[in-house]
């Protein structure tokens, strides 16, 4: 009967785990200004003003666009965040399309007859739409690539190339045929105003960028806000969980295997694990003659399990105690209840209607043993899966 009633105990308190909620990360909250004043700082195009002004009035839409909807709905939603980008006012007050009149001036610039390439580059550039799922991977800007002869400055033995990634492919532009570059091609970037190609294309590189400015700031500060977000969350892990040995932190740690080698950030586990976990205990016998009633014990907590971030932290073990009694069975096998993760109690059943109830004197906490569970855990994922 006894062991029948432990059993409906463990019972009743899995489902009370399993039903305990656990606190899950906040979602985020977008918080950026849309004012083109914060783009001040930016460097400043030589050439191409009128392209960089019109890629900050593109910058500016994207981040309205970005305030009057959820961060994380745009993230999934392209068309919402490029609405408008192809009808907007201009410092001068006039409307303007943005892919039309940045494919104008960049072919303006850059004489496709000269440039052979550049034509396709710069529609590709004007034209494109972002990956679905990856807004701030696909508002990339223009890399010009030179190598070492370039960055001295030794244009015509150099190689140069103005790459950009589109949603298709990556468009890879050589403004030299071999390591060449032609008089005419040389002469033009120097009408241009520049004393080489080289210049020419920093130049647009710094006119174009500007565009992506309020999408990945929006996503560098949303990146802060989540780390900020999951720090207090492994504080709270270390500050009120259970102690965990290393055999336990070992099982928790296989147990969410795919959460902790996952490419998201790994979040504390909703539920610690314990295994072969050691304690003392202060054991009752109501039944035993007078001052035999209580006595210390060791106990183990065979297998077990804590929600320890719920709305009422609750755990349950699997567990035998040792008590040293002059009489009666020393041993006795039932269950562990742990309540706000500091509170420990059960009940165990040593056969012939011989029970006892006992208190767990955390004694780990007595010896003031104050871990680090976080980094314990990040210790033991490199040592069990080989990272």
């Amino acid at each position: 009967m006894m062991m029948k009633n432990i059993f409906s105990c463990v019972l009743i308190s899995l489902l009370l785990i399993s039903h305990s909620n656990a606190g899950e990360l906040s979602s985020t909250r977008l918080d950026i200004k849309c004012d083109m004043s914060e783009m001040d700082g930016l460097e400043k195009a030589k050439y191409f003003k009128s392209l960089q002004e019109k890629s900050k009035h593109f910058a500016l839409q994207t981040c309205k666009n970005m305030l009057a909807n959820p961060y994380e709905s745009i993230i999934n939603d392209t068309k919402y965040l490029l609405k408008g980008t192809d009808s907007l006012v201009g410092a001068d007050g006039k409307q303007f399309s943005y892919s039309a009149s940045l494919f104008e001036e960049w072919i303006k610039a850059f004489d496709p007859d000269i440039f052979g390439g550049m034509r396709n580059i710069a529609y590709d550039f004007a034209n494109y739409v972002p990956p679905n799922r990856d807004i701030v991977g696909g508002f990339k800007g223009l890399t010009v690539r030179t190598n070492d002869d370039c960055a001295n400055g030794e244009v015509p033995t150099c190689s140069l190339s103005l790459e950009y990634r589109s949603n298709a492919a990556v468009n890879d532009y050589r403004f030299f045929t071999g390591t060449a570059l032609s008089n005419q091609q040389s002469a033009a970037c120097k009408r241009m105003g520049f004393s080489n190609c080289i210049e020419a294309l920093h130049d647009l590189r710094k006119a174009i960028d500007p565009y992506r400015y309020f999408v990945v700031a929006a996503h560098t500060k949303s990146v802060i806000n989540s780390l900020s977000i999951l720090n207090k969350k492994w504080d709270e892990f270390s500050d009120n969980s259970r102690h965990q040995t290393f055999v336990d932190k070992w099982l928790t740690t296989e147990i969410y295997h795919d959460q902790f080698n996952g490419r998201d950030w790994a979040t504390p586990p909703k539920y610690q694990y314990f295994l072969l976990h050691p304690g003392i205990v202060v054991d009752h016998f109501s039944a035993a003659s007078s001052g035999e009633q209580t006595e210390l014990g060791l106990s183990v907590e065979w297998v077990g399990i804590n929600k320890w971030d719920g709305k009422i932290p609750l755990g349950i073990s699997i567990t035998s105690i040792y008590s040293d009694r002059s009489s009666g069975k020393q041993v006795g096998h039932g269950v562990m209840l742990h309540v706000d993760n500091d509170y420990s109690f059960g009940i165990v059943d040593r056969g012939d209607g011989d029970t006892s109830v006992f208190v767990n004197l955390n004694f780990f906490k007595w010896f003031g043993e104050k871990q680090d569970k976080y980094g314990a855990f990040k210790e033991k994922l490199g040592k069990f899966r080989g990272n």
